[in-house]
């Protein structure tokens, strides 16, 4: 009844052209969250453990495409971007969260992926201006370095 014949598009994928989540994604977020969303990400942390980077990529940017303001599995995703040299992709993960969570909130390893992203992907400016901000603010709050 539902099986697409040879040749037959399947339909429309998770995102849309510009990589947002089509409405049929988002209207799961809560059987996501209260059935599958520790699972998932456990079994991308064990994969990421057994040296499996893509696969658990691959289930954190679904993970991640359902609820961006989730960190643990932005920070999941990051880490195995960052481990198949994807500098890209740890910027598009950041750059997501940081549209989603207000930026005091933000985790500072992801910040600080972020800076090493920009760096790898030629804006060592723009990496050298934003670690400088990390920095002010951090020593504002009593953080890091020259506390």
């Amino acid at each position: 009844m539902f099986r697409n014949t040879p040749g037959e598009s399947p339909g429309p994928g998770p995102v849309d052209a510009g990589g947002r989540p089509r409405a049929w994604v988002l209207a799961l977020e809560p059987l996501y969250r209260s059935q599958i969303a520790y699972f998932a990400q456990d079994l991308a942390y064990n994969l990421f453990q057994l040296d499996r980077p893509e696969l658990a990529r691959r289930l954190m940017d679904a993970s991640v495409a359902i609820d961006p303001r989730q960190q643990w599995p932005c920070l999941l995703l990051v880490e195995s971007c960052r481990e198949l040299g994807d500098w890209h992709g740890v910027r598009v993960a950041f750059e997501r969260a940081s549209a989603a969570v207000p930026a005091r909130a933000l985790d500072p390893a992801l910040a600080d992926a972020y800076v090493e992203a920009l760096e790898k992907t030629g804006e060592p400016a723009r990496a050298r201006s934003f670690g400088d901000s990390l920095a002010r603010v951090r020593r504002a709050a009593g953080e890091g370095p020259g506390r």
